[in-house]
């Protein structure tokens, strides 16, 4: 079917296909000469739908941004290794998703001792333990605000305030109140972080190897509830 748009890669088309692909809409012409015709509907033809940003079919070629853009797309070069630094980086950034496994597999051991310290109700214990998701979730839709305007490292130092100022509350809490006034700040610290964690390693990895280290983000989610349960379980013997 013939195509509604043009094709250009920067390459100056020749005089043939100048307006290749362009649809092409005829106004009426009333004259009987063929030849007063032809001319006619030469110029009373429109050129539709051009769009200039796609590669011609003879030359589908797409021209290269820059080196390692894409697997594989090194150039001359050899594959570029994961260095030191990118990997202390990003084990450093996937710390911040560490928060929220730990929190997960903590409270799953010390809700009972919770809810007798501070005589808590089922409905309370429940909301304290489910509410994490939420806070976090308003965290996360609210990160890039901060991560947008501050860079990526001060958001990692925002979340981790936040993250520690609650922690600080729900230590010291005496009431329900205060508890969840705590528990609001953790979720918050805990959201910001998992948003900014894989934005901040997948900007700092090599092509080649970016899904690879976007996952330090999601396994430091499981290591930290495996470490929660241990310290639950180390402490288990402890009133």
């Amino acid at each position: 079917p013939p195509l509604n748009f043009d094709y250009n890669d920067g390459v100056p088309p020749s005089s043939e296909d100048d307006n290749y692909g362009a649809t092409m809409e005829d106004h009426d012409n009333d004259s009987s000469d063929d030849d007063n015709n032809s001319h006619d509907n030469h110029h009373n033809s429109t050129l539709t739908g051009v769009d200039h940003h796609l590669p011609h079919p003879d030359r589908p070629q797409l021209e290269q941004t820059h080196e390692g853009e894409h697997r594989f797309d090194h150039g001359s070069i050899a594959a570029l290794k994961i260095t030191r630094a990118t990997k202390l980086y990003a084990f450093c950034a996937a710390l911040n998703s560490c928060n929220l496994g730990y929190d997960i597999g903590v409270n799953t051991g010390a809700g009972m001792l919770l809810q007798e310290s501070l005589a808590l109700t089922d409905v309370q214990l429940e909301v304290f333990m489910g509410s994490l998701n939420l806070f976090a979730m308003v965290g996360a839709l609210s990160s890039h605000w901060i991560s947008d305007r501050l860079g990526r490292r001060w958001s990692f130092r925002i979340a981790a305030v936040v993250f520690i100022f609650g922690t600080v509350i729900q230590s010291g809490a005496g009431g329900y109140a205060s508890l969840m006034f705590g528990r609001a700040f953790v979720g918050l610290g805990v959201g910001f972080g998992l948003a900014v964690d894989p934005v901040y390693i997948s900007e700092i990895s090599q092509a080649a190897h970016r899904g690879q280290l976007v996952t330090w983000s999601e396994i430091a989610t499981n290591i930290g509830i495996v470490l929660g349960f241990l310290s639950g379980l180390f402490f288990s013997s402890v009133d």
